[in-house]
């Protein structure tokens, strides 16, 4: 909590903690225990795709403005209340738009449609249930006024902006001149608002006042220039006195307001990065690139059932059959063929699947000087290894005066030790190459620079070579990194 009170939003985070362990005192009362079963709680909760409640951070007692649905007013009080927007007509669309009007009570109305004249009216029984559901629906409206009527202790006001509110008011006059001093049935049943009911009520009772507060309710007509804010140039503006301001004064303000962060530049490093990610930074063709915002969504089932795969599909399963194929058998193209249908047979890809896979390209790199050895140091063949190291900040960024470090994570495809224990590392592309195998170098070389320094710290181990295996054209492409 301490460390909280320092940070952004204190007070709510803190409540969110507290909320927190509220819960987790709770669910430790029920039949279920333990941190592992909490979890699936918590995560059932997200899942559900439903919001909790957030932690309050004001007491019922606090001394501010609320505002809230009059559903949630519901048992409160307080002692001034204003009820805005009164004149916002009743929802009743379900009654105006719907061709079937439905009840739980009454049943359902329909229209009559006459096709060869080219018209249609409502039947009796739907202007019924329209009548029915429009008189329930002002019952609930009328309902929900009496709550918010009914939540101020002191004064209560009601607001509402309408054209014409003076001619508005009139005719709700002219009842009352009529001798009318109560709210007639049709007055009740054609409102189309609360301020319909309010005004009706407040004038027919005859104890209000246009201009004072000797009355008990007064009604004020206010026009929409008297509530806007003058900002013209004309505004008359203050003088300060500024004789006491001092120069040591004026010095300490400016200090402050054109404070500059030491390690701002610190801002625009992430704490943890990928090696593609360093990789498309380093690419100077993609000097735009922003971290993250290049994301790509699984294809679709029934596009992959339809044989209709993408490039980053079809280097999935390209990589897969690499990572389990046995390297004491790839004597023939036909060996390899058997090995990837040994994986279709154990459920590891389908059959579509695997005919993306070139496995005569395969067989075409094992078979030059790199894939050789490769085959022959199989035994010392680490495949899919993933890594992290740390790595001084300013060599991202050189602006960064600092010695904080960024977690550079990622997966090697694959690496040996020859004879004399260097290590050499193996990186499988599945690129199309229509430039030449040097254009695909240029574009990994980055990413093999990060490989070479990722094992040479975890392992002290010199990195004698990195290869780049282009599956889609056979070729070999040495990295000097």
């Amino acid at each position: 909590m301490t460390y909280l009170s320092f940070t952004g939003n204190a007070d709510l985070r803190k409540a969110n903690i507290r909320a927190l362990l509220t819960r987790a005192y709770e669910f430790e009362k029920s039949a279920y225990k333990g941190i592992f079963d909490f979890i699936r709680y918590v995560d059932s909760v997200k899942n559900s795709n439903k919001d909790a409640e957030p932690a309050k951070t004001l007491s019922e007692d606090e001394d501010v403005v609320r505002i809230m649905t009059i559903h949630k007013s519901k048992g409160l009080e307080f002692p001034v209340v204003f009820l805005c927007n009164s004149t916002k007509q009743f929802n009743e669309t379900d009654i105006r738009s719907n061709k079937i009007i439905t009840h739980p009570d009454y049943g359902f109305g329909l229209n009559y449609y006459d096709f060869d004249n080219y018209y249609y009216y409502e039947l009796p029984q739907k202007k019924l249930l329209k009548e029915i559901k429009h008189r329930e629906n002002l019952s609930e409206e009328m309902r929900v006024l009496y709550v918010a009527l009914t939540r101020a202790r002191e004064k209560l006001i009601v607001t509402g902006a309408r054209k014409k509110a003076a001619a508005y008011m009139e005719k709700f006059i002219d009842y009352k001149l009529n001798g009318t001093s109560y709210m007639l049935k049709e007055m009740l049943c054609d409102a189309k608002s609360y301020s319909d009911w309010i005004l009706g009520a407040v004038i027919l009772n005859g104890n209000y006042s246009k201009k004072d507060n000797s009355k008990l309710f007064t009604l004020k007509i206010v026009n929409k220039s008297e509530l806007m804010l003058d900002i013209s140039e004309n505004t008359d503006t203050f003088s300060f006195d500024t004789s006491l301001v001092t120069d040591d004064i004026n010095s300490k303000v400016k200090d402050i307001l054109e404070y500059s962060y030491p390690h701002s530049a610190l801002a625009k490093v992430a704490s943890n990065m990928s090696v593609t990610e360093l990789k498309r930074l380093e690419m100077s063709h993609e000097d735009c690139y922003v971290l993250y915002a290049n994301s790509k969504l699984k294809s679709p089932v029934f596009y992959s059932e339809a044989g209709k795969f993408s490039s980053a599909d079809i280097g999935t399963f390209t990589h897969l059959v690499m990572e389990k194929l046995d390297f004491s058998r790839v004597g023939s193209d036909e060996e390899i063929y058997l090995q990837i249908q040994k994986l279709v047979d154990d459920g590891f890809l389908t059959s579509k699947q695997a005919d993306t896979v070139k496995y005569r390209n395969i067989f075409r790199i094992l078979n030059t000087s790199v894939g050789k050895k490769m085959c022959e140091f199989s035994q010392s063949l680490k495949r899919e290894y993933s890594f992290k190291y740390l790595m001084d900040a300013s060599e991202l960024d050189g602006s960064v005066v600092s010695c904080d470090k960024i977690v550079v994570q990622g997966m090697i495809d694959a690496y040996f030790e020859d004879s004399l224990g260097n290590v050499v590392i193996v990186d499988y592309k599945t690129d199309k190459v229509t430039k030449g195998p040097e254009e695909i170098k240029e574009r990994y070389m980055a990413q093999m620079k990060y490989y070479k320094i990722a094992l040479e710290k975890v392992f002290e181990k010199k990195v004698s070579a990195a290869y780049l295996f282009l599956l889609d054209s056979g070729d070999v492409v040495e990295c000097n990194v």
